[in-house]
This record gives structure tokens, C-alpha cells and sequence, in this order.
């Protein structure tokens, strides 16, 4: 059983060479480079319930998620996501 935890982050906020959160431009180099590469990234993210009911969601660039009931979530480990 896992232990229901809330938690919020923001994992990828790509940033312009002058260190600001990058706006919206179709005519700016490096977001069309970052808009045609995020189909590259890959993220999983296993949640729980209040009620201990556990969950991987896996999704993968421009490919439909999937969510598959798990056991528990892993611990997290020194290899894990870091931002």
C-alpha cells in the first residue's frame, strides 16, 4: 500500500539565453527547436489515491498515454528525476 502524498511541481520550464521563462514565439529559433524536439521526452509518473489505489502513467512525446493500476509507487532514489 502506498502512503497518499499531494505534491506539485514544475518539471521543464525552458528558459531564453537571458535566464526568463521562454514565451511563445513561432518565429523564435530556439522554440521551434524545442517545439519539434519534445517529441523526444518521455515521462513516468506513478500517483496514489487517498484510498492507497496506485497508478503508472506513462506518456511519450506525441504517442497516446497509458495508466496501468500498480502495487505501489517506487521510492524515489538518487537516480531519480531532478530538475
Amino acid at each position: 500500500m502506498c502512503s497518499p502524498r499531494v505534491n506539485r511541481w514544475t518539471f521543464f520550464t525552458p528558459l531564453d539565453p537571458e535566464n526568463n521563462p521562454l514565451k511563445y514565439d513561432k518565429l523564435n529559433p530556439l522554440w521551434v527547436k524545442l517545439n519539434k524536439d519534445r517529441g523526444r521526452v518521455t515521462v513516468e509518473i506513478c500517483y496514489c489515491s487517498t484510498l492507497g489505489e496506485c497508478w503508472t502513467l506513462r506518456g511519450s512525446g506525441m504517442t497516446p498515454s497509458t495508466t496501468t493500476e500498480t502495487r505501489r509507487c517506487p521510492s524515489p532514489s538518487a537516480t531519480s528525476f531532478q530538475q
